[in-house]
């Protein structure tokens, strides 16, 4: 995971259908480079025990890696290709054999239960009653501070979709993004992660 990822003219969060993408490997990078692309990370969903709805699937992970790195093979000189994944925190899956990894929070936890960030609106709102009383600040503030966590893992250098938590929140319809507890929330998470060289 030491691989020096050249980001100008890139994308590396690009799912394909090892998780939740619309298509294979090589499409994806073949599409890629046909919309002008220098350089392109495949980094689909880690495997997580409690919801592979949408994630890889464990028994995939070695012919990930594998096809990626062949196809890397394929294209070098013409396409930059990167294997990636997405890592999510409470992921527990080995990130030895990828080029890097993304952490992204997708989940809240209480007790031994997950319960899904952005699975869907209706589920979202309920969540948020459920586990904090309604208060929307407050489950913010536990995202924030869960997104956070990656401070702590050495091999997870890129923070995903950063604010997923406001996905629902459109024109502000369930709390106001420049509101003090919002601000300090993410504030405080950006901080600790940039000070970590995330």
């Amino acid at each position: 995971m030491n691989a020096r990822i050249k980001t100008e003219n890139a994308d590396l969060h690009v799912h394909t259908r090892y998780s939740d993408g619309a298509d294979d490997v090589e499409s994806t990078i073949l599409s890629a480079e046909k919309k002008g692309l220098k350089t392109v990370g495949i980094s689909d969903h880690s495997y997580t025990y409690f919801d592979t709805s949408y994630c890889m699937q464990k028994e995939n992970i070695g012919r990930y890696i594998a096809e990626i790195n062949a196809l890397k093979q394929k294209y070098a000189g013409r396409i930059n290709v990167f294997c990636g994944v997405e890592y999510d925190l409470f992921s527990d899956i080995d990130l030895n054999g990828y080029d890097y990894a993304i952490g992204s929070s997708h989940y809240f936890k209480k007790g031994d239960r997950f319960y899904p960030v952005d699975e869907n609106l209706e589920t979202h709102l309920k969540i948020v009653g459920e586990l904090f009383g309604g208060d929307y600040y407050a489950a913010c503030e536990e995202y924030f501070r869960n997104v956070a966590l990656f401070v702590d893992m050495d091999k997870v250098k890129i923070i995903g979709h950063f604010d997923l938590i406001a996905q629902y929140n459109g024109k502000g319809e369930y709390f106001d993004e420049n509101g003090e507890r919002y601000i300090k929330a993410y504030t405080s998470a950006i901080d600790r992660l940039v000070k970590a060289g995330k």
